[in-house]
């Protein structure tokens, strides 16, 4: 259920290699930090036109609310997704949490793929 929503600032110039290194990059942290599988994050990274002072990359990431994932563990997570960044990257970036509670959340995964078979 973990989503982490990307944007990245198009005049970075970044290529979609870069960018599919990047969600791969970040996957890895969330799996790493949040001790899941992979199956269990989603990773979604646009670019985007953005207004002069919003960060270079902006992360927005909504979790499941639990006692163990509190601002300590959000301030981790913010440094170590800085870290997954592209090497040399330089310029800002803006991470924000939002923690849900199972009252408050919805999440289903459904694979379509099985209704094509014959």
């Amino acid at each position: 259920m973990p989503n982490l929503k990307v944007t990245v600032n198009a005049d970075l110039g970044w290529t979609p290699a870069t960018l599919r290194d990047l969600a791969a990059q970040l996957e890895q942290v969330l799996q790493a930090q949040l001790d899941v599988p992979a199956r269990a994050t989603n990773v979604l990274i646009t670019t985007a036109i953005t207004a002069p002072h919003t960060a270079d990359v902006y992360a927005e990431f909504v979790f499941r609310k639990t006692p163990a994932r509190d601002s300590a563990f959000l301030d981790g997570l913010a440094d170590a997704l800085a870290g997954g960044l592209p090497q040399g990257f330089v310029g800002s970036f803006a991470f924000r949490g939002f923690g849900q509670t199972a009252e408050t959340i919805f999440a289903r995964d459904l694979d379509l793929t099985e209704r094509w078979v014959a």
